[in-house]
């Protein structure tokens, strides 16, 4: 395995640690479906302050700590966390990751298919078809949800950064996302534990809202009405 950065290995420890309570098979699962995403994932990076770039694997292993805590029980929504990004970049094909979830005593079909779903390049002028698809399938409701919580988080600890560069108009995008097509989603009311995601929902857009300045507040607030008025 590629030598990790202090930031990843934190986080990669901290998932190992998240899981230790789980049996044996588990852990065993979890630790080949992350050594498996580490290795594919090895030559992407993750934008951070200061111009600097973290491995990708970061972003992965954040959203599976997500994943974990936003799950109800079991472990499928850790290992889609893993590979929810694999197939969107081209770093596995769907046979490799079959084989990869061959004897695991798990539903293979049903995890590929998740993973499949969270694939983004289908939908890319098209938001609201995929996360209809993403929104009939609990695994991806929670992997997404996770993503998004991840995603936000980095948003924040890279706040004067990605603010002053084009990286703000995703942020918009999340919250936008979040507000107009999880929240008010039946499904999404329907996870076990709906309410833990969306605490964490409400916690990190609210962080980064009253931070923003005036200016940018305002920019938010048109990018808002602009995505409205195209819904519509």
């Amino acid at each position: 395995m590629k030598t990790l950065d202090n930031k990843t290995t934190n986080a990669y420890n901290l998932l190992l640690q998240k899981i230790n309570g789980l049996n044996e098979k588990e852990r065993v699962n979890i630790t080949k479906v992350l050594l498996f995403a580490i290795e594919k994932h090895k030559d992407q990076t993750y934008d951070w302050e200061d111009g600097k770039k973290l491995p990708y694997s970061y972003h992965v292993i954040c959203v599976a700590i997500n994943a974990y805590k936003f799950s109800s029980e079991g472990i499928e929504p850790i290992l889609v966390g893993l590979l929810h990004d694999i197939i969107e970049d081209k770093k596995a094909l769907v046979g490799e990751i079959e084989q990869l979830l061959n004897n695991q005593g798990l539903d293979k079909n049903k995890l590929v298919k998740s993973i499949i779903l969270l694939d983004r390049t289908q939908y890319l002028s098209e938001p609201k078809g995929y996360y209809k698809e993403i929104l009939n399938d609990e695994n991806a409701i929670v992997v997404k949800s996770a993503d998004l919580v991840a995603n936000l988080q980095a948003g924040l600890d890279c706040f004067e950064d990605v603010m002053n560069s084009e990286k703000r108009l995703w942020i918009y995008k999340y919250l936008f996302e979040i507000k107009n097509y999880i929240l008010p989603s039946d499904n999404f009311h329907k996870l076990k534990h709906y309410k833990n995601i969306r605490r964490e929902f409400d916690a990190v857009s609210s962080n980064i809202i009253k931070r923003f300045s005036q200016k940018h507040l305002e920019e938010f607030n048109k990018f808002m009405e602009a995505q409205n008025e195209s819904r519509n």
